[in-house]
């Protein structure tokens, strides 16, 4: 099995990729599956009481207290979903491997498009139902306002954006291809040197807040922003630098979870060093039945 997302949630980490599966610790360490998908599992997000998760061939599914559903897109494709943020309410927004940002529409009960970039999306994330970014392929940062209109933002370059996250609307960070990371200081987005990361592409950054980020990518690659200084966090045992990492969530107590691909672990730490704390790959099914595609 093969990790590519996770995100914790009301005392839970979730966690899925090419597995097909979502699995979460139950809040006490105890792994288990909770939901089985045919397609690759790409974004989790939890909020407003809710947990979203979407995937390829457009599957998002949402879980309410009454079970998991899946949500229908107004406008029919097959992309992926690589991508989800979730407000304070609970609604999410969506972005798609073919550029489409979407909106969940509760009267209607779909994923309503609020616009269809040229290029491909990867990431969202927002300071509030009013302020979201997405990024991509080739340089795309997308800023949506109050006015629901999105619209482009210049970058630092031509990167293929696959991360981003922020402390709130002056501070955003976005991670990407060959080691490039970039901020937002509220006016404009500037380059930010993080140690020697060379050309290690880097696949996602989140932080508890402006003084304590933390970015992954690949061979192992973890570093983190403790107050104004970036530092390499060091692995222990399989966190080993042959592993290609694509998520990481951080906790307010400043706990780390980290999951790579080619693997069914998941890591975690306060600090040096990054240890397994579970492995998910062996497990049954429990409690809940598959969703079809």
């Amino acid at each position: 099995s093969s990790l590519s997302t996770l995100r914790r949630g009301f005392g839970v980490t979730y966690v899925g990729g090419w597995g097909s599966y979502l699995a979460h610790d139950g809040g006490s360490g105890d792994w288990r599956r909770i939901l089985e998908h045919p397609s690759y599992l790409r974004s989790v997000a939890a909020g407003g009481g809710k947990v979203w998760i979407g995937g390829d061939q457009a599957f998002v599914a949402v879980e309410d207290g009454s079970g998991w559903r899946r949500v229908p897109w107004k406008t029919t494709h097959g992309a992926s979903v690589t991508g989800l943020w979730v407000d304070a309410s609970g609604v999410a927004w969506a972005v798609t491997s073919d550029g489409r940002i979407a909106r969940y529409d509760a009267t209607s009960g779909e994923l309503v498009q609020e616009h269809h970039d040229s290029r491909g999306l990867r990431a969202i994330w927002g300071s509030s139902a009013q302020s979201l970014v997405a990024v991509g392929d080739y340089g795309t940062i997308l800023a949506r306002d109050a006015s629901s209109a999105w619209t482009a933002q210049s970058g630092p370059g031509n990167e293929y954006w696959r991360g981003i996250w922020g402390s709130g609307p002056m501070d955003i960070y976005i991670v990407g291809g060959r080691g490039k990371v970039a901020r937002y200081n509220g006016t404009s987005w500037a380059p930010v040197a993080v140690g020697a990361l060379e050309e290690q592409d880097l696949y996602a950054v989140h932080g508890r807040s402006a003084q304590d980020v933390w970015v992954v990518g690949n061979s192992g690659l973890v570093w983190r922003l403790d107050n104004a200084s970036w530092r390499a966090v060091a692995g222990k045992g399989a966190l080993s630098h042959d592993k290609d990492l694509r998520g990481v969530y951080v906790a307010p107590s400043g706990r780390a979870w980290i999951v790579a691909a080619g693997d069914g672990v998941v890591y975690s730490g306060l600090d040096d060093p990054i240890t397994v704390i579970g492995i998910v790959e062996h497990m049954n099914l429990d409690g809940e039945s598959g969703l079809e595609a």
